[in-house]
Formats: C-alpha cells, structure tokens, sequence
C-alpha cells in the first residue's frame, strides 16, 4: 500500500433510510494514483462494516500519508479520530484533509496538530502532485492548489484551476468493493454517477458557491455514455443515480 485514504461516516446509530454512496471525493483523486502505478486502499467507514478492521489491518503498512475527506459537521469527529489513531503509529507521516470543510476552513482545519496538509478544492490533479511530492521529498510550494504547516505557519499555494472533467480518465472502481454500494430501486440495480460539477446558483447556506465560484461543467454527453457503458458491461448495474450538484 502506498496510499491510504478514509471516508468517515457522517453519522452514526440506526437509520431508518441508509443510503449510501459511492465515497467520489476519494476515488476522484484516488484514480489518477492508481494509473500511475500507485497501490491506494479506500477504507469507507460508512459503507464497510467491517471497516475498523480494515482500517487497522492497513495500519500494519507505512504508507507515504493518510487522505480523510469530511463534510462540516459530525463527520468531523470522525475523521479526527481516524487521524490521530494514524498520528498515534506514524508521527513522522503526513496526514492530507481534502473535501467540503477543509476547502472551506484551512487555517481552522489546520490547527489541529493531527492534520499536516489540506487539498484545496478539486483533488485530481492536486493530490497526485502532492502525493508526489511528499515521496520524493520535493518543495510543497511548487503545489498549487494546498495548504501546509512550515515552521509553525500556514502556508498556501496559489489556486489550482478547474478539472478539465473530459479529460478525466474513467473512475478506477475497482478500488471498491462495488456491491457496498449498489442501491436497488424498483427491482434494478443502481449506482451513484457524476457527471457534472457546480451550480450557477449563489444559495448562502451552500458550499458549492464558494468552491465552485459559481461556475458549472459537464461531461460532454460521449464521454458520459462511455463511462456507463464501462460500469454495465463490468458490473452490470443498469440504473445510475446522478449526484450532480446542478443536473
């Protein structure tokens, strides 16, 4: 394993309704990873209930750093608690935030002695340089698109620009155990699918204008069929549930 990364749950106890979806905010970036040789495990806390000992049985192999996503609120708690469990075993490894609250909070997030690194915003290109660039050792100011501590201060990068989501390639599945998320609706199989990113809209309650800075991007149509006909074809899920902020 070169690469661990962990999805909290956002909540916890019984649910009358457990949806769940596919963790995209990790296997997003986990995939171009992946491409590149890189060993990634996901361990999904939400999905797997055998996650905790998944996740200590990960322990076991340094890893070059630990990847937590997390929304703003109780997943939070979560992902901490996943941090320093990591900190605990490996002092000397970063952990990287990325996701809705990180991109939100950096300086707030990275106050937390746990967490060393934030990718800001979309994490494709981001994290793979940065995973990069943690394992050979190299300047995380040539990172654009981060936040870091450096002798105590909280250093910044310049932003990255939007993913060219055409140019993306098809999202590397098989790092999941993919029948944790099949969802079955009138006698089908279904699955999460993306295929846009951003909202026009400038709703004060919503991340999305503050990330996406109002902006909206799509797959072109082709690129879209391609990618569902890979997921029928290997899985045989016939039914998709777009997740698209502005469908």
């Amino acid at each position: 394993m070169d690469v661990l990364l962990f999805n909290p749950a956002p909540r916890r106890g019984f649910q009358a309704h457990r949806r769940i979806e596919l963790p995209l905010s990790l296997l997003s970036p986990a995939t171009p990873l992946d491409r590149l040789g890189y060993e990634v495990k996901i361990v999904d806390q939400f999905a797997n209930p055998d996650w905790e000992s998944e996740f200590r049985q990960a322990l076991e192999h340094k890893p070059i750093c630990l990847g937590v996503t997390s929304m703003t609120g109780p997943q939070i708690l979560r992902a901490l608690e996943a941090s320093q469990e990591f900190k605990s075993r490996y002092p000397d490894v970063p952990v990287v935030w990325g996701g809705i609250h990180a991109s939100l909070m950096p300086h707030q997030t990275l106050s937390n002695p746990n967490i060393d690194m934030i990718v800001s915003g979309e994490g494709e290109e981001t994290f793979t340089e940065l995973v990069q660039a943690i394992q050979n050792g190299s300047d995380l100011s040539q990172v654009a698109g981060i936040y870091y501590k450096e002798n105590g201060e909280v250093e910044a990068t310049p932003r990255r620009e939007f993913t060219d989501l055409n140019a993306q390639p098809p999202l590397s599945y098989h790092l999941l155990d993919i029948d944790l998320y099949r969802r079955n609706l009138f006698g089908v199989d279904h699955l999460t699918f993306n295929s846009s990113r951003g909202c026009t809209f400038a709703c004060k309650f919503c991340w999305d204008p503050i990330i996406h800075r109002r902006s909206w991007r799509a797959m072109e149509p082709e690129t879209v069929m391609d990618q569902l006909r890979r997921i029928i074809t290997n899985y045989g899920i016939r039914g998709f549930l777009f997740s698209d902020d502005h469908f």
